[in-house]
């Protein structure tokens, strides 16, 4: 993470936002003395010596309990990123334990799926339901592909979404979504003009191809994993995946070509850690199959502590905190580091 300097504190998320939604302005990058930094990596992944890999905790902000679990990954663990979300009521609490560690890459976790938008819902109503919530997966994906969703109100509550980390004193290292948001088809052209702005260069790989890595996934089964790129978790985690191959196929050529004229840097290959879980040694899998993968940039998406299922979220936190797991990758040419280092 780095820090701008001066930032007051965010308004709080959920339940203090609701209070304060007169405040929440857009993202104009004026605040700011100097330009966000850029990210170190290159935009294409190849040409690495050795496998570089980022290790993100995602959720960051969405309970105490996930806020905890990241927080001990970094600390005694190999976990160098996170993303924030920033309309969940431990937001604040979130930023608080970032600026409390500077050698934690934030990202920005891009929602338009779950709680109540920062904006004020009558700014946004293409994005909300009755309730003034944000509409869930399955109707938000559905609106963007029958062109009812407006993507100026997705500009609009990007811009203010990202504010609350600015306000809070942090520079962003990369850009990713909850349940993938900023991959949604439309979504991912807003998020890149937003990106350009503020001088952010790193993003989660929106490329269906990134999670389809043919050899990891091989290593991964020879050690007793579950495939990468296949989704364990049932219902909407499930449909989500199935709907993010039905609405992405023929779209990696659009979306490289995209990403390289914005000089966007992204992972070669991006792994899930549940996919390791059922592992005999879940250590020693995702060791493996990172090492079957060419020298590249990867990475790695865990949810510590998942808020969905926190039997799983404890054996992410498990097995980033494994004391064996530095050994076992750096003996296979694996770096571990976050967005913006090269």
């Amino acid at each position: 993470m780095r820090e701008a300097g001066g930032g007051r504190e965010p308004a709080a998320a959920g339940g203090e936002a609701g209070s304060r939604k007169s405040e929440v302005r857009s993202w104009d990058g004026a605040h700011l003395s100097s330009p966000l930094p850029t990210s170190g990596f290159p935009t294409r992944c190849g040409g690495f010596p050795a496998t570089s890999l980022v290790i993100n905790g995602d959720d960051f902000g969405y309970s105490d309990a996930i806020n905890a679990a990241i927080a001990r990954c970094h600390d005694i663990g190999v976990l160098r990123s996170a993303s924030v979300l920033v309309n969940r009521p431990a937001t604040r609490a979130a930023l608080a334990l970032a600026r409390a560690r500077p050698s934690l890459g934030i990202g920005f976790h891009v929602n338009l799926t779950e709680g109540a938008p920062v904006l004020p819902p009558r700014e946004v109503p293409s994005l909300v339901d009755r309730r003034g919530q944000f509409r869930p997966l399955l109707a938000q994906l559905a609106g963007l592909a029958r062109g009812r969703t407006n993507l100026d109100e997705v500009a609009r509550e990007l811009s203010a979404q990202f504010a609350i980390l600015c306000d809070a004193g942090i520079r962003p290292t990369h850009v990713d979504g909850h349940l993938h948001a900023h991959a949604f088809p439309g979504v991912l052209d807003v998020v890149v003009r937003l990106m350009a702005t503020a001088g952010v260069s790193a993003m989660r790989s929106p490329l269906l191809g990134a999670w389809l890595p043919g050899r990891g996934e091989q290593a991964s089964r020879r050690n007793g994993a579950t495939a990468i790129g296949r989704p364990r978790a049932g219902g909407a985690l499930a449909a989500a995946a199935v709907l993010r191959a039905v609405l992405w196929v023929g779209l990696d050529g659009r979306r490289e070509a995209l990403l390289d004229r914005a000089r966007i840097a992204r992972a070669g290959y991006l792994l899930d850690a549940a996919h390791f879980l059922g592992a005999a040694d879940p250590a020693l899998a995702l060791a493996e199959a990172l090492a079957a993968l060419p020298g590249s940039l990867v990475e790695l998406m865990t949810h510590p502590a998942w808020n969905r299922d926190a039997a799983r979220g404890a054996a992410e936190v498990a097995l980033v905190t494994d004391p064996r797991l530095p050994a076992l990758l750096a003996a296979r040419g694996v770096r571990v580091g976050q967005y913006g280092e090269r």
